[in-house]
């Protein structure tokens, strides 16, 4: 079965109910330019990155990240430099990203209303005249 996010707490019960082998899930908005996929079918694992993925192969790749960001407000907090950070590859909870690039499959085209549009994009991530959609998560 595919569908978007299951509440670990349902998971089992869901599955055992309607007698599903695996369950394969996805995040992501059909404006955003970055998705997460769990297709391992393990409880609870959408939204995380798998560890045997090193960070700067998936950013080469398919550049998403984990961003530090405030807890409460959600916005993102900036190292003295004036960048963010990634949250460590070990774990921790964080803003999840996807970088604007110039191509279908990266691009961000924002909404009608142009106020809106330029709320989820997040400026100077990583390096000056970097963009990165916000997902808000």
């Amino acid at each position: 079965m595919l569908g978007n996010g299951l509440k670990p707490s349902l998971w089992p019960t869901f599955q055992r109910r309607f007698g599903i082998q695996k369950i394969v899930e996805f995040y992501g908005a059909t404006e955003t330019n970055a998705i997460l996929v769990n297709l391992l079918g393990k409880e609870g694992a959408c939204g995380f990155f798998h560890r045997s993925v090193p960070r700067w192969v998936l950013k080469l790749v398919y550049p998403i990240d984990l961003v530090k960001a405030n807890e409460v407000t959600g916005e993102v907090i900036r190292n003295e430099k004036g960048f963010c950070d990634s949250v460590p590859q070990s774990g921790g909870s964080g803003l999840f990203v996807g970088k604007i690039k110039d191509n279908p499959m990266q691009r961000f085209d924002g909404y009608v209303n142009r106020s809106e549009s330029e709320k989820k994009v997040i400026k100077d991530v990583f390096k000056k005249g970097d963009s990165f959609f916000s997902s808000g998560d």
